[in-house]
């Protein structure tokens, strides 16, 4: 997913002439229309990144799991926080609706913020 998904996420970010800000926007904006369920980012500090997703469709069609389920968002992401930080990022499921939690949350982290204590 990050590969396939990153290239159009590359192109998308390209045409807003590599603007984190807008491109961030412009995926909340159509991610519902899309199929993969409402995203608001939220940046907390230098080099971190939340995400939270309302009615993601992989944890609605999983159904009832103990892990987090949302793999292929965790794939776009990653593509989508290498191309706003301009360097590789990790990104981690912290909550899924599978899980029986009210939304899906990941977090997105450059290597230096991961690294971080």
């Amino acid at each position: 997913m990050r590969d396939s998904g990153g290239k159009s996420a590359r192109s998308y970010f390209q045409s807003l002439h590599n603007d984190a800000r807008r491109f961030l926007q412009t995926m909340e904006a159509y991610s519902a229309e899309l199929g993969w369920g409402k995203w608001a980012f939220n940046q907390n500090t230098p080099g971190q990144w939340e995400l939270i997703v309302h009615n993601s469709p992989f944890a609605a069609g999983f159904g009832a799991s103990e892990k987090p389920v949302c793999s292929a968002i965790a794939g776009m992401l990653s593509a989508v926080g290498a191309l706003i930080a301009q360097t590789p990022v990790s990104v981690e499921e912290t909550a899924c609706a599978a899980q029986g939690c009210k939304h899906c949350r990941f977090l997105l982290r450059t290597n230096k913020a991961s690294d971080s204590p």
